[in-house]
């Protein structure tokens, strides 16, 4: 089974250049510390207690869900923001590590592996057509469904959970053909979200994590911003 953090990445691959998308680069690392927490919090390894994270069962049975889970249990629970600033750090290979768990999926190849640089040198093949469709017509029906308040699956709502990292992590236009359905997905999940026919949990998973990649995205931007005399 593919992670939040798998179908991010093989969306945000640009096929033609085997590079991210430019336009999640800046912000790339902290999508994907979001689909972790994100996933965890599904999971029910993570609960959200007075605005903290806290960790309730300790095994993930994942590689790179168990790391990061060992992260949050040896400090004191911290809010989320916290976490997709801080993870970052305590696992700088972070975009690599999931990029592994592509390749050993047959889904990409990772070239120039043995680069070590502060700047990532890295580039993803694909070993097929890069292929949106099944997200396309997953996230169609679910949105037929939440206009008629049909009660979703879980399948349906980790697709309403990887619009949303979509949606913060700037990649809408590239999954939707045209910009007027990438403008339309990004109104209902910006203005509906409250509404979504979803769990308690799911509704407060989207919630704590746009937040906090809104939140780190705009730290980011403020901190390089050049200061004026």
């Amino acid at each position: 089974m593919l992670t939040l953090a798998d179908h991010l990445f093989y969306i945000a691959v640009n096929e033609k250049h085997e590079k991210i998308h430019k336009q999640t680069s800046n912000t790339f690392t902290t999508s994907l510390v979001a689909c972790i927490l994100a996933e965890l919090l599904l999971l029910g390894k993570l609960v959200e207690q007075n605005g903290k994270l806290v960790v309730i069962h300790h095994e993930a049975h994942h590689p790179l869900l168990q790391k990061s889970l060992n992260l949050l249990t040896v400090t004191n629970p911290k809010p989320a923001s916290y976490w997709i600033r801080v993870l970052p750090i305590k696992i700088p290979n972070l975009k690599r590590l999931v990029a592994f768990q592509l390749e050993e999926k047959d889904i990409l190849h990772l070239r120039d592996k043995g680069l070590r640089t502060f700047f990532s040198t890295d580039s993803y093949l694909l070993n097929a057509p890069k292929d949106l469709t099944p997200y396309l017509e997953q996230s169609r029906r679910l949105l037929e469904k939440t206009n008629h308040q049909v009660a979703l699956s879980e399948k349906d709502e980790r697709m309403v959970i990887l619009l949303s990292l979509l949606y913060v992590s700037h990649l809408l236009s590239i999954l939707y053909p045209t910009q007027q359905e990438a403008k339309r997905v990004e109104h209902y999940l910006h203005s509906s979200t409250r509404n979504l026919p979803v769990s308690k949990n799911v509704q407060l998973t989207i919630e704590t994590i746009e937040t906090s990649v809104i939140t780190a995205a705009s730290s980011t931007i403020n901190a390089s911003a050049p200061e004026h005399s």
